[in-house]
């Protein structure tokens, strides 16, 4: 019944920012928009990707930790989560680059647009 509360609060309060600033750029939950001056969906997609990173980083660590059971179907598990988070950080840098029109290529040890441009 709360959680059910909540939402609806949460909807409304959505809808009222809807009103107040247009689709891309109300306030979410989440931090976007107006607070930050970056569109939801930027945003969006700049957390999806940390948070890829992120697990990837922390099954790596869950795989040590299990190293040495001799447990394969769970080594096996924790190698699939590694590699799912790795294409879909891949997938959202694409989507990014898109998204945000650039050209150049996300994580591949390339020097920041300032850099590159005094080459």
């Amino acid at each position: 019944m709360f959680a059910n509360s909540q939402s609806m609060a949460n909807k409304e309060k959505n809808q009222e920012m809807t009103k107040q600033g247009g689709e891309d750029m109300k306030v979410s939950l989440h931090g976007g928009g107006k607070q930050t001056g970056t569109p939801n969906t930027e945003y969006d997609l700049v957390s999806i990707l940390y948070h890829a990173l992120q697990g990837a980083e922390t099954y790596a660590q869950y795989l040590e930790d299990c190293r040495g059971l001799g447990d394969e179907e769970l080594t096996g598990f924790i190698h699939e989560c590694i590699e799912q988070d790795r294409q879909r950080a891949e997938k959202v840098k694409r989507i990014l680059l898109r998204h945000l029109g650039g050209s150049r290529t996300l994580g591949k040890g390339q020097g920041s647009e300032s850099e590159n441009a005094g080459m």
